[in-house]
């Protein structure tokens, strides 16, 4: 009896570290390291879990890809603050990027930052700065090889995978009156970002991954993307009431989802 007693204390407690972790965590979705057909239209995908702390501390995602053995190069920013009043536990980012319309091996990389600060005790100085960490990854782009699939990427056997980075904010540190200027705390300095922990709770199922692949088509054809097959006039229009019957409910209920578009 005793010994149950304890583990329902035990797991009390647990409980409630895990609502006062505010974990706020960014999970690369693709591309991995992997071999896809050149396309006008590349995938990538980025899922963020709690977006809704991405109020504070403008967390932003900044990924730069070089070609190995080539002279390309591109940098691309996502400030992960703006768009961020969802209340969804999932927010899915995606682009569509006739950058890698061509075959070649790549170097991926990319990194989540922060606002930060470290805070002296004995003289209450406080220095502001930005924190960030990088991760990395090759991909290939060939002829004759299958594009890449947003629902297997997100499977329960790959989903682990996943290139993710983390963000703690019950980490905080609270500011002297003499720093009042800058909010009564800030985001403490860490010495590494957090390990997350979730990349599997972040899914595409076939519904969203066809809403997902349709908005990048829509973006291209609008922007007259040469090697891109639009839809017909009359067939587009069927195909958005399709997209807002098969997509719309999953995404309000599972997360928002954002199409964005590289050149």
């Amino acid at each position: 009896m005793y010994f149950l007693a304890l583990l329902l204390a035990l797991s009390q407690i647990l409980c409630c570290w895990a609502i006062d972790t505010r974990m706020l965590e960014v999970d690369l979705i693709l591309p991995r390291n992997d071999t896809y057909p050149p396309s006008p239209i590349f995938p990538i995908i980025f899922a963020v879990q709690n977006p809704s702390l991405a109020k504070s501390f403008q967390p932003m995602i900044t990924l730069q890809v070089e070609q190995v053995d080539g002279n390309f190069s591109t940098i691309d920013t996502f400030k992960l603050w703006e768009s961020s009043n969802d209340t969804s536990s999932t927010r899915f980012l995606n682009w569509g990027t006739s950058k890698f319309d061509f075959e070649g091996k790549f170097r991926f990389t990319w990194d989540l930052s922060m606002d930060r600060c470290s805070l002296d005790k004995e003289t209450d100085e406080v220095n502001f700065g930005r924190f960030s960490e990088f991760q990395s990854l090759y991909f290939t782009t060939k002829n004759g090889t299958s594009p890449a699939d947003f629902v297997a990427a997100t499977d329960d056997d790959t989903c682990d995978k996943a290139l993710a980075q983390a963000i703690n904010y019950a980490d905080l540190s609270k500011l002297p009156a003499t720093e009042s200027t800058y909010g009564p705390s800030c985001l403490a300095e860490p010495t590494t970002l957090p390990k997350p922990t979730n990349p599997c709770n972040a899914k595409i199922n076939s519904s969203a991954a066809a809403s997902m692949s349709a908005a990048m088509t829509s973006i291209a054809c609008a922007r007259d993307r040469p090697g891109v097959t639009c839809p017909t006039p009359s067939s587009r229009s069927a195909a958005s009431k399709t997209h807002l019957k098969m997509g719309g409910a999953w995404i309000l209920a599972t997360a928002s989802l954002l199409t964005y578009c590289l050149a």
